[in-house]
């Protein structure tokens, strides 16, 4: 079933691997709205998320956290877009799981990304600086085609 950015969180009785499938499927989908709608903190994120690994090798969600501040309006798990780009793009790679250290997290597990490819990494941030303007979801769909068309593609 194709599905999309829209109908992400339709309900399913898939199990196995069908559900395994689905549910990469539904994760990417809201990944895509989310990039769509909150493009200037997801850049954010992406750059905190590049620049804690190549400062470290690894980096994670909360090391993101510690250097991007969301409005009180944006949900944090908006973090969770910023990585599935840069892997797709060959810029970093799942090294594992660890525990959050952040106390809204309650120690769940989190996903360590290690770098790999450090000149690419370089690269992608030379070539994707921070957005500087919020672009709303209204913004993107009516006054910004360009823009949006732009940053879509950088994410």
């Amino acid at each position: 079933m194709t599905r999309t950015a829209y109908d992400c969180y339709e309900v399913s009785t898939s199990t196995g691997t069908a559900g395994l499938a689905e549910g990469e499927s539904r994760k990417t989908a809201a990944h895509v709205l989310l990039m769509t709608r909150r493009a200037v903190y997801v850049r954010q994120a992406q750059r905190a998320l590049l620049a804690a690994a190549l400062d470290a090798g690894t980096a994670t969600a909360d090391d993101v956290a510690a250097t991007v501040e969301l409005p009180p309006d944006i949900d944090g798990r908006l973090l969770g877009a910023a990585p599935g780009a840069l892997a797709r793009a060959g810029l970093l790679t799942l090294a594992g799981y660890v525990r959050s250290t952040r106390p809204t997290r309650r120690a769940s597990a989190i996903a360590a990304w290690q770098l790999a490819d450090r000149a690419a990494a370089q690269r992608w941030l030379a070539a994707n600086p921070p957005l500087s303007e919020l672009i709303t979801g209204r913004q993107m769909l009516n006054d910004k085609p360009a823009t949006v068309a732009a940053a879509a593609g950088s994410l």
